[in-house]
């Protein structure tokens, strides 16, 4: 039986919401001039993200035919979509080194936030 809280008390996370059923995966869509390696400048940045967000499993994809974007970059996010943004976008360093990076080489990130589809039985 749950305890009931305090009056203006704020709740914590639900616990039974944040198992694999409830991840949030990002899939971030690069945009880049044809002679920009997008990959390498991916690359440059994964470290920030991997220091200052916690995602540490973050995974480029490079498109099989002509694309409008030049990778993709699919990784499970270890918090829901509001706060790894709030988590990014509150950080200076972001702003210097992550949009500054691909600003200079004329990359543009395009994000969508997912949650797998289970069917029920």
């Amino acid at each position: 039986m749950p305890h009931p809280h305090p009056r203006g008390r704020q709740r914590g996370p639900d616990r039974r919401h944040r198992g694999p059923n409830r991840a949030t995966f990002l899939l971030n869509h690069f945009t880049a001039g044809p002679d920009t390696d997008a990959e390498s400048v991916w690359r440059s940045v994964t470290g920030w993200y991997t220091t200052k967000t916690g995602v540490d499993n973050s995974t480029a994809l490079r498109p099989t035919r002509p694309s409008s974007f030049a990778l993709v970059n699919y990784a499970r996010l270890p918090t829901g979509a509001i706060r790894f943004l709030f988590g990014q976008l509150a950080r200076p360093s972001f702003h210097r080194f992550v949009r500054a990076t691909l600003d200079e080489h004329g990359m543009r990130a395009l994000p969508a936030f997912h949650r797998l589809v289970h069917a029920s039985a």
